[in-house]
């Protein structure tokens, strides 16, 4: 994706660090302690053959996959955007349409970018009284085919400390992908977070068995 220069200045900051498999504890982390949660579910519409249906299928499958793991139960959910990765690079995926993995540690959205972030996709009716409550932007991954490289890993919430986050300014406005995805409308500027990796933080590959899921 297209960011500032300390984006790209940050994202090839290569440091050392240890990745711990997960495999055989995956129940000891949850979304309130560790800020992921390990699921296992098969879908019934992966693979995916016919990409006209994600938003009116997966969706639905996926708002219904939270509500069942979410403790306690959420009282609303909307899923809102997908992304569809590939083994290409994201210098290609910004002229394919097709991302790659990302290379880079880092965070979605700060708070001050996820609240613009909340109300940009929900319903002005809902976002008003919806703000009020606990709310939160949780992303889903699974694989759509057997992983054998380019492994997701997360970092255990429990272990950041203050200073670990960075924050970034991103700039979607000359983004391709992003014009193809939101439109106009959609090109606006967020903020995000970097993980300041080389610090004392637990990074947790969640890499999946050779077999689908």
């Amino acid at each position: 994706m297209n960011g500032t220069a300390d984006f790209y200045g940050y994202a090839n900051n290569k440091q050392s660090v240890t990745i711990h498999n997960v495999r055989g504890q995956e129940d000891e982390f949850t979304l309130s302690k560790n800020g992921f949660q390990y699921i296992t579910h098969t879908s019934a519409y992966i693979p995916i053959l016919d990409s006209s249906k994600i938003k009116l299928d997966l969706y639905a499958e996926v708002a219904e996959l939270l509500k069942n793991t979410i403790t306690p139960k959420p009282s609303y959910i909307k899923v809102v955007s997908h992304t569809i990765r590939s083994s290409l690079t994201d210098l290609n995926s910004e002229y394919t349409g097709m991302p790659g993995p990302a290379r880079a540690a880092h965070l979605d959205h700060t708070p001050v970018g996820a609240k613009k972030y909340f109300h940009e996709k929900v319903p002005h009716e809902d976002a008003s009284r919806l703000a009020q409550m606990r709310w939160a932007i949780i992303n889903v991954w699974r694989p759509l085919k057997a992983i054998k490289r380019d492994p997701l890993a997360v970092c255990d919430g429990s272990t950041l400390r203050p200073g670990d986050l960075l924050p970034i300014q991103m700039d979607y406005s000359s983004n391709a992908r992003a014009k193809a995805l939101g439109g106009e409308k959609g090109l606006t500027t967020t903020e995000g977070w970097m993980k300041g990796v080389w610090r004392c933080m637990r990074l947790l590959s969640i890499l999946v068995p050779e077999t689908e899921r």
